[in-house]
Formats: structure tokens, sequence, C-alpha cells
């Protein structure tokens, strides 16, 4: 299962290509059995599903760094560009996003900028592992950075959101279509990263739920599914249709 890219903000995926791809998922994906007498004679206490972690990161220099250098040049779209204005209207965006989804959404307050901060990023990504990274770009030479917290995110395990301004990377963005990668190139396009950041909630909502499979099995067993890490829990039909009676 991948998660879908999108150049304009349309990914192309609806809820029902979600619950159908997620269902494939279920029947090919690879479940990790426990021993079959978790499943029998044990009862779990109901709990309130937690929200995802989502760390959000901006991807800029500072604009002092081009209004101080008179042959500075921030390219596409230009030195008028504020991108610290930019960069506290997406952050007022996603605390309304945390607000409408229930997601804890950490917004670092300032930009990676060198080679330093993101290997600082990458180790808090390290030591604090978050749900999902929303990696946010407003400069074309940042790009390095960005590969790098890609990267990290991919030895995770856990899903990024990559989002980059329409014009400001330049050549192919083959190598972002990739799965676990949610990758936006569009104007500002909030709509697209409040998709993806559902996305990571919803696989988090589901990593905490339980499936019931009725079967002809023998013996109750208990696995977790490898992708979404839905608790599946086999019961024999035999055991089904006697509490059923």
């Amino acid at each position: 299962m991948q998660y879908p890219n999108t150049n304009e903000g349309s990914c192309g995926c609806n809820r029902r290509d979600f619950l159908t791809t997620m269902g494939m998922t279920l029947g090919a994906t690879t479940i990790s059995w426990l021993h079959s007498e978790t499943a029998e004679g044990k009862t779990t206490p109901s709990r309130k599903k937690q929200g995802a972690v989502i760390r959000v990161s901006f991807l800029y220099p500072p604009s002092k760094t081009f209004a101080d250098n008179p042959d500075g040049w921030w390219s596409w779209p230009g030195n008028e560009f504020d991108a610290e204005g930019r960069h506290k209207k997406y952050a007022k965006a996603l605390s309304d996003i945390q607000k409408r989804l229930g997601a804890t959404i950490i917004t670092d307050a300032h930009p990676i900028a060198t080679d330093q901060e993101a290997q600082h990023l990458v180790r808090g990504l390290q030591s604090s592992t978050p749900d999902g990274l929303v990696l946010i770009m407003f400069y074309n030479r940042s790009l390095a950075h960005a590969d790098l917290l890609l990267k990290a995110a991919e030895k995770l395990d856990i899903p990024a959101i990559f989002f980059i301004g329409l014009g400001v990377k330049h050549g192919r963005i083959n190598s972002y279509r990739r799965p676990g990668t949610y990758f936006i190139q569009s104007l500002d396009n909030l709509e697209a990263i409040e998709y993806g950041i559902r996305m990571i909630q919803t696989r988090k909502i589901l990593a905490q739920s339980r499936l019931l499979s009725i079967t002809e099995a023998e013996k109750p067993r208990e696995g977790i599914e490898r992708f979404l890490g839905i608790t599946v829990r086999v019961i024999p039909f035999s055991r089904y249709a006697e509490k059923f009676k």
C-alpha cells in the first residue's frame, strides 16, 4: 500500500479507494500471529484512542540572508517572497487542523537552514519518533536538507508529507513518488496538507483497533497486521455461534 502523491493537491484517492486498498492490504499483508491462548477468555477494557503525533518542519534560509546581500537572490518566487510571514500563516492553519482532527501537531518555530540544523532534527526524530513528519519547503536549495530528513523518516518507518511550493523545485520529481511519501507540489494548498495529516491520523487510530475474523479455525488466535498495525483476532465459528445463542 502506498501513500498517494499529488502535483496539484489532488491525490485521486477518495474514502472508497482508501478502504478498498486497506481491505486488499489486510488480505495480502503478512500478519504476525501471537499465541492462540491470548484470544481465549481475555477481556480488554475499552479506552479512548490516542491521536497521532506529527512533527512539522519548514525548510528555508532566513530572508535576512538575502536582504543583507546586494547580490543575494532567493530564486523563485523572488526576493519579495515573505518566507517568515508564510511560515506563520501555515503554522496558524496547522493549529486549526490539529483542532479539527484531534492529532497533536508539533510545528517548529524556526526553519531548517543549515546542515547542522537538519542533522539536529534527525537526531530529534530518532530520540522521540513521531507518527508522521511534514516538511514544507520554500527555497529550492533546501532540497538536500529535505532529502536527508525524508531518508531519516524512511529508516524510522514513519510516513512523510513533503510540500514544495509550485515553481520552487526545478526538474524531475519522480524520486518523491514512492511508498511512504505523500508528495505535494502546488501553490498554497493547505487542503492537500490536511489530507495527508488525516491519513496519518487514520493509520494511528486503526493501529489501536481490533478486527474480528470469524472462521473455521480450531482455536482462537490473535496477531498484528504489519502495515496498519491493526490487531486481528480470529474466532472459531463454533465459538461465535455458541456466544450468539
